[in-house]
């Protein structure tokens, strides 16, 4: 089936297999962060990259609300925005208390977005989701001419506008992207990246633009892969705080100011993330300079800005190693 049929094709949404009266009414709840327009988020996300629509999908999210994440992020390239949507509405939790990301992913497989496309590609999520609404929609892939950008962006902008999304951004934006979006009359709150410790040096440019505007970083691949487990820095680091490299990892994204993005199905490990961001310990100064300086770019993974086009979703998203904590 091509990428474009796939993207269309609604998944079939299960009924609830976690009980929603098994939630917990005292989970940690990560804490909020303020955007640049006054809008407040989760400092961490519960990603579904990669998990399969309905009942996988629908499961890690309740589980995932279930131990107090607020803040769920899907795409329409995931192909699970039915199945979100329905772990949200199973979750018994008031709508306006969780935080829904989704994004526009056409860009990824080359299909033309213009304005009018843009806005209707957004009420297919909000139909697939059963929201009025998400607080966060994304561009998702700068591969596009700067102006489509432009007039992507621009959609979004009237779309916050009207109420459909509380707040708009971009993904895998590098500076000259983020660039063309310059003297637009609202510019993004998020840029969600691929970030760790292993790619921060390489990343700086982009990091110092989004500093300098105000916008906020969301990194995914924050939990890089299992491949880093034994990483002799990590693994020192984590002993001397008493802590697991997964821990060590998304601490430093916390300490760096960034909003890190994880995806785990087990609920378990779903625990021990959100706890990073509730609990008090933190790193020293010299374990942030040291990780800071930790680039290594055999763990790189492909950000879409940084690729040549390719033509469907399993080339552009080719089975990857799990990450650090899945």
């Amino acid at each position: 089936m091509s990428a474009a049929l796939l993207l269309v094709a609604t998944p079939s949404v299960p009924g609830p297999r976690i009980s929603p009266n098994t939630l917990s009414l005292n989970a940690a709840v990560a804490p909020p962060i303020t955007l640049n327009d006054g809008n407040t988020m989760p400092d961490m996300a519960l990603g579904v990259f990669r998990v399969p629509p309905g009942n996988a999908t629908f499961d890690s999210v309740l589980s995932g609300l279930k131990v107090g994440f607020r803040s769920i992020d899907t795409a329409q390239l995931y192909q699970n925005e039915a199945s979100v949507g329905a772990a949200v509405r199973a979750s018994g939790i008031p709508r306006d208390e969780i935080f829904v990301t989704t994004k526009m992913s056409r860009g990824y497989i080359g299909l033309p977005t213009n304005y009018s496309t843009t806005l209707a590609t957004l009420q297919t999520s909000l139909s697939l989701l059963k929201m009025d609404y998400v607080d966060l929609y994304l561009l998702h892939s700068p591969r596009d001419t700067e102006k489509n950008i432009k007039e992507q962006w621009e959609a979004l902008i009237y779309a916050k506008k009207q109420g459909l999304a509380k707040n708009i951004g971009v993904s895998d934006f590098l500076a000259p992207q983020l660039q063309w979006l310059a003297d637009a009359s609202e510019k993004p709150v998020v840029n969600q990246i691929e970030l760790s410790p292993f790619l921060y040096k390489y990343r700086k440019t982009v990091l110092d633009y989004c500093k300098e505007k105000d916008i906020a970083i969301e990194p995914w691949g924050a939990l890089v892969t299992d491949k880093v487990l034994n990483d002799t820095t990590l693994v020192n680091i984590a002993k001397s705080v008493s802590k697991t490299v997964p821990d060590v990892l998304l601490k430093w994204s916390l300490q760096k100011g960034y909003l890190p993005l994880v995806t785990s199905t087990n609920t378990t490990h779903q625990k021990e993330d959100l706890a990073v961001a509730t609990e008090d310990w933190m790193l020293s100064a010299q374990d942030m300079a040291t990780l800071d300086a930790i680039g290594n770019s055999s763990y790189f993974g492909e950000s879409p800005a940084d690729i040549a086009g390719v033509g469907n979703i399993s080339a552009f998203f080719p089975t990857a190693n799990c990450p650090a904590r899945c």
